[in-house]
């Protein structure tokens, strides 16, 4: 008998997070400097960034930017290998909590402290026993990868069909390498996969009748997605995949609207007020904006104006960008995996094995008895086009020029929590048939596909 999705991977999930938190070198992650600094200032009870001299950051252990030294000639140099004994040398560098200087993530310094709570609870019990920042590193990816485990584990287990297609999703290498590191984007994930099967579950149910349970539930995990990144407020339309009987009375059903319109309204408004200490480049203190991850020219009110007058213009963007950009480094290229700064590809070949799983899983994996309508599976696709048409939309206005042809910073990672509701619009479609070897065959090509991963990790950092 084969082994269920959900035992599989916690079998599997556990495993790899642990090999790919001690394997992957420091701050060889995107942007995982900012949520270093960031967890630990949550983790001594610091919820959000302090706004100073034109700059927005913290006041932070001078050990923890020592600690950066060793690692900082890796990033975007395919060549460069980890030097073992300049990493030996960071496990002497004491904490000192009480030597502090001045320091600038003014991106991470916006994010919510939620999405930060597993790293800073890993920080937190560090700094109990004195331990040096780059234990406080390791802790915090270990905390951070075993929440994201757990939230896909329930998950999987919850979900009403498509197990193993989601499986696959979650074990491939861009989701490890995310969930394996300090990002916020580990618990975005665990909780966009959650919410997806909870909704579903429900969605296919036979004479089922919602509660306000289940709706309190479902709004507190979109809500906490929303909030550390708005560009997925289109998943909130995932309630709306559950049918209107399921509402009871029509009323309940406008009320449901309602509340949902009132709920999603009032966190993007606080996430707006939070922003209102957002500082573009123009507005950055000169002597620190070049060394952080600031773009000449960028204005989201002007680039907001400019839009309002020319609408084609980034819809030519966007398309560009999505369909015609060079496929090597396109977003769906990353979604699947490339790791460090986007500075390591996998093999070519790979990302068309793992393309093709991925579409056998979509015509194949299917649970009896479970059924998605025609009109289910028509929203799935229209909540996943409209989520990528705000990530495109977000990205324009805070990381491109005023008028900028196309829109840099798209990156596959952001494309994790989409992809599911897309291969599951597809999935109601052409599940047809089943078939047990088919079954038998996918844990062993997943577990190729972390060998894989470990393999292409040991070669860039080490050999």
């Amino acid at each position: 008998m084969a082994i269920p999705a959900h035992r599989f991977f916690l079998c599997v999930a556990p495993l790899m997070c642990l090999l790919m938190v001690w394997l992957t070198p420091p701050f060889q992650v995107p942007d995982e400097f900012g949520h270093y600094v960031r967890s630990y200032q949550i983790s001594e009870g610091h919820w959000y960034g302090v706004k100073f001299d034109h700059r927005v950051g913290g006041f932070i252990p001078v050990s923890l930017l020592e600690t950066t030294k060793a690692f900082i000639n890796m990033p975007f140099q395919p060549q460069q290998k980890l030097d073992r004994s300049l990493w030996r040398q960071t496990w002497s560098i004491p904490l000192c909590p009480e030597n502090r200087v001045a320091t600038d993530f003014p991106t991470a310094g916006y994010m919510p402290p939620f999405s930060y709570l597993p790293q800073a609870l890993g920080m937190r019990i560090g700094t109990l026993f004195n331990s040096p920042p780059i234990l406080l590193l390791y802790l915090g990816r270990l905390i951070n990868a075993l929440a994201w485990c757990l939230l896909v584990y329930f998950a999987l287990r919850l979900t009403p069909t498509a197990p193993w297609l989601l499986t696959a999703l979650a074990l491939a290498p861009m989701s490890i390498f995310q969930a394996a590191s300090l990002s916020h984007d580990a618990t975005i994930n665990g909780l966009a996969f959650l919410v997806l099967a909870l909704i579903l579950r429900r969605a296919v149910a036979i004479d089922y009748y919602l509660n306000w349970k289940d709706l309190f539930i479902w709004m507190l995990i979109i809500v906490a997605i929303i909030a550390s990144k708005p560009f997925y407020a289109a998943l909130a339309l995932l309630v709306f995949i559950v049918p209107p009987p399921a509402f009871g009375k029509r009323d309940h059903y406008l009320k449901t609207v309602l509340f949902l319109a009132v709920v999603t309204a009032i966190f993007f408004s606080l996430w707006l007020i939070v922003r209102q200490n957002y500082l573009n480049y123009d507005e950055y203190n000169p002597a620190f904006r070049d060394t952080q991850c600031f773009i000449p020219g960028v204005n989201p009110y002007r680039q907001l104006a400019y839009l309002l007058g020319h609408p084609l213009v980034f819809i030519r963007a966007g398309v560009m960008t999505m369909f015609v950009t060079d496929p090597a480094a396109g977003p769906f290229v990353t979604w699947i995996g490339k790791f460090g700064w986007l500075d390591t590809p996998l093999p070519t070949w790979f990302y068309f094995a793992f393309g093709l799983l991925a579409l056998s899983l979509v015509a194949t994996d299917r649970v009896s008895g479970v059924r998605i309508a025609l009109w289910q599976r028509v929203l799935l696709a229209g909540i996943a086009v409209v989520a990528v048409a705000l990530i495109l939309f977000s990205l324009y206005l805070v990381s491109n020029p005023v008028g900028a042809r196309n829109i840099r910073s798209l990156q596959g990672r952001y494309l994790i929590p989409i992809m599911p509701l897309v291969l599951i619009a597809l999935h109601g479609k052409l599940a047809r048939t089943s078939s047990a070897w088919f079954y038998r065959f996918i844990p062993v090509f997943l577990i190729m596909v972390q060998v894989m991963t470990i393999t292409v990790l040991l070669r860039r950092y080490y050999f």
